[in-house]
């Protein structure tokens, strides 16, 4: 007459609940970055695209184009200051969507047609811990490019 009971399955299924709800909110995080750094590599490209519309007259005229060069065949010189300030001042216009702090430009080298910088933004994961709150995470992205022409 010893009755048998059984425990409850309740903690159970809290536990496993708890676990999966960490696991993906976890995986949304991940997810979220590598979301954050495709769109900042984009929004990089974009700025560079627009900001490299500035032609230096002067090496182009004189014929100071690069020719034959591996990292850029046959391409047009650029003004490289007015390009930077154009890189500059379309980032400080456009605000990342991503993040509710402006975009940093750092490292920008420019050489004849080609134009290389790092851009960097801080985003806020959607599901981060009150115990991480304080963490800003930075997502940065190195862009490069620069004008070609190839003629026959």
């Amino acid at each position: 007459f010893i009755r048998r009971e059984d425990g409850s399955v309740t903690p159970l299924i809290l536990g496993f609940t708890i676990i999966i709800a960490a696991v993906i909110a976890t995986l949304s995080d991940i997810t979220y970055l590598g979301n954050a750094h495709l769109a900042l590599k984009s929004e990089g490209e974009r700025l560079l695209a627009e900001g490299m519309r500035n032609l230096s007259a002067q090496d182009y005229y004189e014929g100071n184009s690069v020719t034959g060069s591996s990292v850029t065949g046959s391409s047009v010189p650029i003004d490289c200051f007015s390009t930077y300030f154009n890189i500059l001042r379309a980032a400080q216009l456009t605000p990342f969507y991503l993040s509710h702090e402006p975009i940093t430009i750092k490292g920008y080298t420019c050489k004849n047609s080609w134009v290389e910088f790092e851009i960097s933004a801080k985003v806020s994961l959607p599901f981060l811990p009150r115990f991480l709150a304080d963490v800003n995470l930075t997502v940065t992205s190195l862009i490069s490019g620069g004008s070609r022409y190839f003629s026959d």
